[in-house]
C-alpha cells in the first residue's frame, strides 16, 4: 500500500503567496451556479476569438 505524503515548501514562492490572496478574496464573489467546465469553455472561445482576430489582422487594417 502506498502512503501519501505531503510536501511541505519551506520557501513558498511571492507568486504563490499573491494567488493564495487573490484566490481568497475572488472566490467568494463566484456565484454557485458557476462551474469549472463553464469556466473553461468561456477561456477557450476567448482564445479562439484571438486566434481569429490575429488571423484577420493579417489582410486589411481594419480588422486590428
Amino acid at each position: 500500500m502506498i502512503e501519501e505524503q505531503q510536501v511541505i515548501k519551506i520557501i513558498p514562492s511571492p507568486l504563490e503567496r499573491l494567488f493564495d490572496q487573490l484566490t481568497a478574496k475572488l472566490i467568494p464573489l463566484i456565484p454557485q451556479w458557476i462551474k469549472p467546465n463553464l469556466i473553461t469553455v468561456v477561456g477557450f472561445l476567448i482564445g479562439m476569438f484571438a486566434t481569429i482576430s490575429y488571423y484577420l489582422a493579417s489582410f486589411h487594417k481594419i480588422w486590428f
